[in-house]
């Protein structure tokens, strides 16, 4: 049974070193949805059913692997080193990010219109990198004609990210001062 002179064992080790050390601007999927542990147990279960999974290559042009780097720092403040896979580390820095926001700030009708539609384009996406690679660019590329495509929705994500931030800034003082008005003694009769 093929592979010939290969243990079973030792093809999921050499697919995944190799997707490792070449895969730059990468998407691993089963079933139509991304793999994000490559190194846990989702890639040995890669090759017990292979014609589940498929593997997008994105661009690696400068451009391309310099707006992902970016991306990654607005949400982690790191870059990815070079032999990192950029799709993924970018996913990665989203979803810790994304990990911090509360229900409360995510459904806020404070947002801004863009802090909105940045929401819904990750925070609800089916498929991170698709949104990462081409949905961000989509919504958020043509706002800072002179800062090209990536650079225009680098600068309309960050502003993104900090108006989220600014309101969770808000939120925070305001339950400051309203257990500060509770708890205040000069305010009371007794």
């Amino acid at each position: 049974e093929p592979p010939v002179g290969l243990p079973g064992g030792v093809i999921p080790v050499l697919v995944v070193a190799g997707f490792k050390a070449f895969a730059r601007a990468a998407s691993l999927r089963t079933d139509g949805r991304h793999v994000a542990d490559l190194l846990g147990f989702e890639a040995s279960r890669l090759f017990l059913d292979p014609a589940r999974t498929t593997v997008e290559i994105h661009a690696e042009d400068e451009a391309t692997l310099s707006y992902l780097a970016e991306l990654a720092y607005i949400f982690s403040h790191r870059r990815p080193a070079a032999m990192d896979e950029r799709v993924s580390f970018v996913a990665e820095a989203l979803a810790a990010w994304g990990a911090t926001l509360s229900d409360g700030v995510k459904r806020s009708l404070r947002h801004t219109d863009d802090s909105r539609l940045f929401l819904r384009l990750l925070l609800q996406s089916e498929d991170v990198p698709q949104a990462i690679v081409r949905d961000l660019p989509e919504a958020f590329g043509t706002r800072h004609l002179r800062a090209g495509r990536y650079g225009s929705t680098l600068k309309a994500v960050e502003k993104a990210r900090n108006d989220i931030d600014r309101l969770i800034d808000g939120y925070s003082r305001d339950a400051v001062e309203v257990v500060g008005e509770v708890l205040s003694l000069h305010g009371g009769t007794d």
